[in-house]
């Protein structure tokens, strides 16, 4: 909003000390002071695109990227059944306590009484090598279980949650299986780096496959996160004491039971405590701020017309009333429609044109950027601003060549 401020305030400012300086030293002749004043209004036209357009695309960008989660989840409603946990902490022996539950946890991850997914390890190793990109260029990851990884989506999981999850069944076994999409069927590059690191056949998967985060803190839509379709499947089910880490990573589709006795035992084990989170509570949520996004995006569109529409009007009533007669004598005279009017056009496209490259260029390192909706509103402005021109432009020649026909102009 202070950038909003500024850049309002800053317009304001220019153009007074503009039209102060020019209309006090040089401008004498009322056409010419004319010209200064539709110039004064393109600059403040300037700053309403500006603080308009970049909330309405910061908005459609945070929209585009929470739309994928409710598509999966709307398509497939069972999925909201689910349930995970959050875990609270430890009251005191944090270390050896912690070590200990995690042992216990891992036991019902590797018995397959829950299902387990890490949808984080892809998204912590894209953030460091993206903040060490300068530094070093490495092709590969290192995930939380100490397996490298080309740089493709991925998931941890093990046979509970694919079986859940996906309708997946495999062979259980507790050595490390690859599960692969079969488009790398014929990748060799990626198929022979994967084969010479697991201990059993690579399997395959045909079906279509899509991925979302079923815990709520993660629906708070992190850059680069989000739908993961047909990634690489890594079961390990002793994933998680490899890593030590498994808050938000358990989940229970359909049922409540297992879960549940899992947290009873561990809580009167250990001096702890978890939350449950229902997958659905996480999914209306989302889906009331894209609610609440969608209101906000329209009223901003709405008034970013209006405001538009008002000062095209504006500036090109004032340049219209101003040379009324220069323009019908050149329609008299047989200039092209283009000539007579190219000025008109010219300034409001290149001023819209301009504050957009702008809007891109303050954006474009934002997560919520989005090139195609950015080039979408680029195009919407360009319309409604040569169709306002355009109808004026009209209505002044309906208005004024029969005038110059009777003599009355």
């Amino acid at each position: 909003m202070l950038l909003y401020l500024i850049l309002m305030v800053l317009s304001v400012i220019l153009t007074y000390a503009w039209l102060k300086f020019r209309f006090s030293s040089q401008i004498l002749k009322e056409k010419q002071q004319v010209r200064i004043v539709y110039a004064g209004m393109s600059i403040l036209k300037f700053g309403l695109i500006l603080t308009l357009c970049i909330p309405i695309l910061q908005e459609l960008g945070v929209m585009a990227q929470r739309q994928p989660y409710l598509s999966v989840f709307k398509q497939n409603p069972k999925l909201r059944d689910g349930i995970s946990i959050n875990y609270a902490g430890l009251s005191h022996n944090v270390a050896e306590q912690r070590i200990n539950m995690v042992d216990d946890i891992a036991q019902w991850v590797v018995e397959d009484k829950i299902g387990f997914v890490d949808f984080f390890d892809y998204l912590d190793n894209y953030n460091e090598d993206l903040e060490l990109h300068e530094l070093i260029q490495n092709p590969y990851f290192t995930t939380s279980n100490d397996l490298m990884m080309p740089k493709l989506p991925y998931l941890i999981v093990n046979h509970r949650f694919l079986k859940d999850y996906a309708g997946l069944e495999f062979q259980t076994t507790n050595d490390v299986v690859f599960v692969l999409p079969q488009k790398y069927k014929t990748d060799a590059s990626i198929y022979d780096f994967i084969a010479s690191r697991s201990p059993n056949d690579i399997i395959f998967y045909q079906q279509e496959l899509v991925f979302v985060p079923h815990f709520e803190t993660s629906l708070g839509l992190k850059p680069n996160m989000g739908v993961l379709k047909n990634p690489i499947l890594i079961i390990d089910g002793d994933a998680i004491s490899k890593s030590y880490r498994f808050e938000g990573r358990l989940v229970e589709y359909g049922q409540e039971g297992t879960l549940k006795q899992m947290i009873n035992e561990l809580e009167s084990k250990y001096q702890t405590t978890f939350a449950v989170q229902m997958v659905e509570s996480g999914f209306q949520r989302i889906h009331g701020e894209q609610s609440k996004s969608m209101s906000i995006t329209l009223q901003f569109t709405m008034i970013f017309v209006a405001l538009l529409i008002i000062f095209i009007v504006a500036t090109t009533g004032i340049y219209l009333s101003s040379f009324a007669s220069e323009l019908v004598v050149y329609y008299m005279n047989g200039y092209s429609y283009f000539k007579r009017y190219q000025f008109v056009y010219m300034v409001n496209n290149v001023v819209s044109g301009l504050a957009m490259a702008l809007v891109a260029y303050l954006l474009i390192a934002t997560s919520t950027f989005n090139p195609l909706t950015w080039f979408g509103l680029l195009v919407g402005t360009l319309i409604v601003d040569n169709l306002v021109v355009y109808v004026m432009l009209h209505l002044f020649e309906r208005k004024n060549v029969p005038m110059v026909l009777k003599g009355d102009l």
